[in-house]
């Protein structure tokens, strides 16, 4: 109930970081989505550190990020472009129909990725105890940096793919499409394969040998950013596009088994088995539809000269 309190009060404060990109200021969003991590991680770290119980952990996870969010939309809004501030005298009930008949396919979305992303710690602290969340988180922490170029230019690549879609520039949607995926591969390949061989060396000497995982975490958290990546590259498509039935149906089947899977597993794998429902709940349910509905998209639409 409490995860479900934090998402539902971060859910409106989103839109602060769309109203960046949106104005050309994705570097000062990611600013704002860094700084939330990295206190997330540091709450995480604390609360392991006392032996808080699992509210505790809840708050660790999420709560810090939220007060980041509200940050930040007390400084735009308050300061930075107060003539956007949301105010009653601004509201349009057509405009409002249509928010909403796609609104709520990104909540669904959103909760799905939310159970997918924030349930792992909850998992392991429930059966195995608190102390064995530190090496998990601070593993996926490190993992984090595989899929860096992905996070910084998904909220420019979405928009640019919407105007693209509105123009009918179906040839530079499918371009961009093949060459952000080539290097997202390139990139983040390289980057999984140093943290594979050095992320155990790496995190012993920036956490301590307690937060040490074993090795077999640490091949199915490359395997699982190397999946992700990908899904990066298609799903920001999707999104762009207005392509939403489709995840909102896989994301929730592969919540529900990710759970299930991690909840299985964690048992008799420990931490490793955790990761390892996640990588194979999106194999499954997620990986696959995703790429057929992104391949589907760009054979859709004929190639049409780009507007000059």
């Amino acid at each position: 109930m409490l995860a479900f309190a934090i998402f539902a009060l971060n859910f409106p404060l989103l839109i602060t970081n769309k109203v960046l990109t949106t104005h050309g200021e994705s570097a000062v969003a990611n600013f704002w989505s860094i700084g939330g991590t990295l206190l997330n991680l540091v709450a995480i770290l604390s609360v392991v550190w006392f032996r808080g119980n699992l509210p505790w952990l809840v708050l660790g996870c999420s709560g810090l990020g939220l007060l980041v969010n509200v940050a930040c939309a007390v400084w735009l809004f308050g300061f930075r472009k107060p003539w956007l501030r949301p105010h009653h005298a601004a509201l349009d009930l057509a405009a409002i129909h249509d928010l909403f008949s796609v609104g709520w396919k990104f909540l669904v979305i959103g909760a799905a990725w939310m159970v997918n992303s924030e349930t792992d710690n909850l998992v392991i602290a429930h059966y195995l105890g608190a102390a064995q969340v530190t090496p998990y988180s601070i593993t996926f922490a490190l993992f984090l940096n595989a899929t860096l170029l992905q996070t910084l230019v998904y909220p420019s690549l979405w928009p640019a793919y919407t105007e693209a879609f509105a123009r009918k520039d179906y040839s530079w949607i499918r371009r961009t499409f093949r060459l952000s995926f080539k290097l997202s591969f390139v990139v983040t390949t390289i980057v999984v394969v140093v943290l594979t061989i050095f992320g155990r060396v790496i995190i012993r000497f920036w956490a301590g040998e307690a937060a040490v995982p074993p090795f077999s975490a640490i091949i199915w958290m490359a395997v699982w950013n190397l999946m992700l990546s990908h899904l990066y590259v298609a799903s920001c498509l999707l999104n762009a596009t207005g392509h939403l039935k489709g995840m909102t149906i896989y994301g929730t089947v592969t919540a529900f088994l990710n759970l299930l899977l991690s909840v299985y597993l964690v048992k008799r794998y420990g931490i490793t088995g955790v990761i390892a429902g996640t990588v194979l709940a999106f194999a499954i349910a997620n990986y696959i539809p995703t790429f057929i509905e992104a391949r589907r998209v760009l054979r859709r639409y004929p190639d049409q000269p780009s507007a000059k």
